[in-house]
């Protein structure tokens, strides 16, 4: 997963390379952390109705009048088996008329063998994150969310002359989100086209060390998708859907010099840029270091892009295939994903599998979603189960 990728290169890159925006801190917060979203390549910004809209875009919250208690675990490792992540989030989601809202939990940690000499203490990333969405009549929907932040790198080997401390951080998301179904032969078919803008990670940078600071990946995705829905029920539930989404995403983020007095001598640092003029001057080329000479990044080179295409049976079983494509300045996010879904109404479970072709040695990997509904109120999820077991 690319997020161990990151953290090898937060750690393993010498000073020269921190004048690149590739290198933010809390590298476990660029992605979304839903396993649907990855087997379709994290392409869905625009769909609703799935509860990794709070990592990717807050206006895509939906519950369905249904509260919703999601687990999800991801664990991956080094070729070598040095390094070993276990990442786990917690989720809980509920509907209050046209108001969404989510609480989630997101755990972080690192174990290392004997070989890893890099890092001295455990990695651990702490977020709690509050999503809300609100839902206009005419179908279009606004997002919100609130984040606090503790994260702990256990390293006290970079800057030996500086004082280590955990890091905290407050940072926001926002997210828009608009779709409209037309009915297509005399309603035979659905189309639904659906459109989706998000800013995620946004807020002050992250400092680890005195003068010393990161900026947090801060993320702005654009994406259009299209769901295609058989519109005749058999057995109550729709036989057929099909969902295709496209989409392009950003860092909003840049870092820059500074001179910064260290035991009475002055050193030059790079350290984040504020993130209010990183957002304007994110849109213009910049220098990177590829470790053999000095590269230009043009705006399309910073360009990350996504694709994903999802089949749906009775409303059970999901068949799903994802792809995302970046340029050599933003390869270690470029990866192949495909999985399935069994959603039983009341429980669903969703798996996962994804391949990073990165040029560290091929990362391979699987996560797995399961997700609880609670039918309160007579509300109750669409289930094959009510016309098997009546």
């Amino acid at each position: 997963m690319r997020v161990l990728s990151l953290i090898l290169m937060i750690f393993l890159i010498p000073d020269l390379a921190l004048s690149q925006y590739r290198i933010t801190s809390v590298p476990v917060l660029i992605e979304p952390l839903d396993t649907r979203y990855y087997s379709t390549g994290n392409a869905m910004v625009s769909f609703i109705n799935s509860g990794g809209g709070n990592y990717i875009n807050p206006a895509t919250l939906d519950h369905n009048g249904i509260p919703t208690i999601k687990y999800f675990l991801d664990t991956f490792g080094t070729n070598q088996d040095v390094i070993e992540i276990r990442l786990q989030n917690f989720y809980t989601g509920a509907s209050f008329g046209n108001f969404d809202i989510s609480l989630s939990y997101l755990d972080l940690r690192s174990s290392f063998s004997e070989e890893a000499i890099v890092l001295s203490e455990p990695y651990k990333d702490n977020v709690i994150k509050i999503t809300g969405a609100y839902i206009f009549k005419n179908g279009l929907r606004a997002g919100f969310g609130v984040n606090y932040l503790k994260s702990d790198i256990g390293n006290e080997q970079v800057y030996v002359d500086r004082e280590y401390n955990p890091a905290k951080s407050v940072f926001f998301d926002l997210g828009i989100q608009y779709h409209k179904t037309y009915p297509y032969r005399d309603e035979t078919w659905l189309l639904t086209p659906s459109y989706g803008l998000s800013l995620t990670n946004f807020g002050k940078a992250v400092s680890y060390y005195d003068g010393i600071s990161d900026p947090l990946p801060t993320k702005l995705r654009m994406g259009t998708g299209m769901s295609v829905k058989y519109g005749q029920e058999s057995f109550g539930l729709r036989p057929l859907e099909m969902n295709g989404s496209l989409a392009v995403s950003k860092f909003m983020v840049r870092n820059e010099m500074e001179m910064i007095e260290t035991n009475g001598r002055t050193d030059s640092v790079y350290v984040a840029m504020n993130p209010f003029k990183a957002l304007i001057r994110s849109w213009g080329n910049y220098k990177w270091n590829d470790g053999l000479e000095e590269q230009t990044a043009t705006i399309v080179d910073q360009l990350i892009f996504h694709t994903g295409f999802e089949v749906i049976f009775y409303e059970t079983l999901s068949i799903r295939v994802g792809y995302q494509k970046a340029s050599e300045v933003n390869m270690p996010y470029t990866f192949q994903a495909g999985g399935f879904g069994i959603n039983l109404g009341y429980l669903s479970f969703d798996y996962s599998e994804y391949f990073y072709p990165d040029g560290r040695g091929n990362d391979r990997g699987s996560t797995w979603n399961l997700t609880v509904r609670i039918p309160l109120n007579d509300k109750k999820p669409r289930s094959i189960l009510n016309h098997i077991l009546n």
